[in-house]
């Protein structure tokens, strides 16, 4: 059983509903005290230049505080969501308890 589950690049790919099953799942398979690090990528600058340039698929674009609230939605507590420097991705600690 997993102490930690460390999950980027993916939840950007599925809307929330998805996302809170995914995020359920893993809150069941990490034991109490376990912790998930997951990101999301956020609104940003270079958004319109890899989808209309690229051709990127579809891609969810949440804020912090809708990245903490599928967290919650999925049952997880002693959520931190920071943003890294650049501002293109919001990045989160959070616990099973």
């Amino acid at each position: 059983q997993p102490d930690i589950v460390e999950m980027v690049g993916f939840l950007d790919y599925f809307g929330d509903d998805i996302a809170v099953k995914l995020l359920t799942k893993i809150k069941k398979a990490l034991p109490i005290g376990g912790i998930l690090l997951t990101a999301n990528i956020m609104p940003n600058f270079e958004r319109p230049f890899v989808h209309h340039v690229y051709g990127w698929p579809k891609m969810f674009y949440r804020k912090p505080e809708q990245l903490k609230k599928l967290l919650e939605r999925a049952g997880f507590c002693s959520i931190s969501v920071v943003i890294e420097p650049l501002r293109v991705h919001c990045l989160a600690v959070a616990r099973h308890e």
